[in-house]
């Protein structure tokens, strides 16, 4: 994230900066009148952007403020690829034993179906 922060009107052009979150300061300027910081937010939640002129009690000063959220994305491409887990000839192994089986199980049906007849005696 970038911080922009700029006293544009007033009597001196000073004020006290900072950025917490309630519980601990993250950020501390002490009269400052530019500021331009890039910051690494350390979580997600809400902070306090604090602007103090209490050092000059009867002097109301304009600050303009600008914050740029910055990041990263990463681009992804979905790619689909057809693959044989087999190589092509394999498959003939297969039509190879396909028709040994079809042959044994005609031979074993005319076999069968032969009438032996027995020796004369």
């Amino acid at each position: 994230m970038n911080i922009q922060v700029t006293v544009t009107s007033g009597g001196n052009l000073d004020i006290d900066f900072s950025v917490n979150d309630g519980a601990t300061t993250y950020l501390s300027y002490i009269r400052v009148t530019t500021i331009n910081k890039n910051w690494a937010v350390p979580l997600s939640s809400n902070y306090n952007f604090v602007y103090d002129n209490s050092f000059s009690t009867f002097t109301s000063k304009g600050v303009t403020v600008q914050v740029t959220k910055h990041w990263t994305e990463t681009a992804y491409r979905d790619v689909t690829t057809n693959s044989q887990l087999l190589p092509f000839e394999v498959s003939y192994v297969g039509v190879v034993l396909a028709l040994a089986g079809i042959g044994i199980s005609i031979y074993g049906v005319v076999k069968k179906e032969t009438p032996k007849i027995p020796p004369p005696t």
